[in-house]
């Protein structure tokens, strides 16, 4: 954890700006919620000038826009690997726009490379191994314990001396002009934020093989599973799972009885005005 720092106050985020201005190159990663949230967010912004990883709170920092003058700054290069989900993230949430990007994702698929994760790249250009265990974790939840900080860091801790080794060998064939052409493009991009479709009942494994009135019992509890878990900002998944939503319209429950009897519906869901909704949601949908 030494050359770890945790920025969690707009005083010293201030304070890390100013002392990073003078810097060429920064690696950049995000971490969010969005395994867990139904409204995703950063929750963790790390950077690292090469030699030292500095992991930024944004849930505790009232005002994190001073950032915007690393991002923005034409004269620093920003390296990230798979930038789009992050660069899309910082946008939405705080504004920020990128300049001078290089992508290590899009380099490697422009050398044709097949295995573009970033633990398989840092062990084949650097011989390093990662632990990528905590890309499930939540990342809203605090305190962070000390292993989850070390994960984040290494996201960036490798990533300079990483896009070094790949631009030699990209400008040996040609290719590094059009790197970063792509990796700009990449920080140019515009990706809403995260939706989950209207109509992604209809790839719920088993639902081709339904009757019409299970179809329309599994499409009604899909709609209502994201109401609730709009209200709730958690991941509809993690509110109602798809092999249970699939269990209710083939079971049919017309009492709260028979709802406690399918196996794997939560218990929020058994009973109140939860479980009564849904028992209310099959009946409708056999009567029509």
């Amino acid at each position: 954890m030494d050359c770890i720092e945790i920025i969690t106050t707009d005083d010293a985020l201030h304070r890390l700006v100013e002392y990073l201005r003078g810097r060429n190159k920064l690696a950049v990663d995000t971490e969010s919620n969005g395994f867990y949230a139904y409204h995703e967010k950063t929750c963790l912004i790390q950077l690292s000038d090469g030699t030292k990883n500095y992991i930024i709170d944004p849930l505790t920092i009232k005002d994190c826009s001073v950032l915007g003058e690393l991002f923005s700054d034409s004269g620093i290069e920003k390296i990230l690997h798979h930038a789009v989900n992050d660069i899309s993230g910082l946008r939405n949430d705080f504004g920020f726009t990128f300049s001078c990007l290089f992508d290590t994702y899009v380099a490697c698929r422009i050398l044709g490379i097949k295995r573009l994760g970033l633990a398989s790249l840092l062990g084949s250009y650097l011989r390093v191994t990662i632990n990528k265990r905590g890309q499930h974790y939540d990342w809203s939840h605090r305190p962070i314990d000390k292993d989850r900080l070390i994960y984040a860091a290494m996201d960036v801790f490798y990533l300079i001396p990483l896009a070094e080794r790949i631009k030699r060998e990209l400008s040996d064939r040609g290719l590094l002009e059009r790197a970063y052409e792509l990796s700009q493009a990449v920080a140019l991009r515009i990706v809403p934020k995260r939706r989950f479709p209207e109509r992604g009942y209809a790839n719920i494994s088993g639902y081709g093989n339904l009757s019409e009135a299970e179809k329309k019992i599994v499409k009604r509890i899909y709609k209502f599973r994201d109401e609730v878990a709009k209200q709730w900002d958690r991941a509809p998944f993690r509110v109602l799972n798809n092999e249970t939503i699939l269990k209710i319209a083939i079971t049919k429950p017309l009492t709260l009885e028979d709802l406690e009897n399918i196996k794997g519906v939560p218990a929020k869901f058994q009973r109140g005005h939860l479980g009564e909704r849904l028992i209310q949601i099959v009946g409708d949908a056999i009567k029509c």
